[in-house]
């Protein structure tokens, strides 16, 4: 399982925006997807996000960021930066 740009490298994290499945109320809070021992997991990107996620249901939400992280979708960027710019250019390739 890797993330994948159209130039076929391979990435082993990525970057959501959590308005892919949180709407306005995730809007701008990023995600980390990586794969760690075959398997994708998520946490956020950034620290300043903690205070304002942790008001939330943050087991709710993390689930939903997993669920999110796991469909084929191009949804993923390169970076955090490019997350927070709204780039998207990878996706989530999982071995067959």
């Amino acid at each position: 399982m890797h993330f994948e740009d159209e130039n076929g490298k391979k990435f082993m994290e990525a970057y959501i925006d959590g308005y892919q499945f949180g709407e306005t109320l995730l809007e701008g809070v990023i995600f980390r997807a990586f794969i760690k021992g075959n398997k994708l997991k998520v946490e956020l990107a950034k620290k300043e996000d903690i205070g304002y996620f942790n008001t939330l249901n943050t087991k709710m939400w993390l689930k939903a960021a997993l669920e999110c992280a796991s469909n084929d979708d191009d949804i993923f960027a390169e970076t955090l930066e490019d997350a927070e710019d709204g780039k998207i250019s990878l996706i989530l390739v999982k071995k067959k």
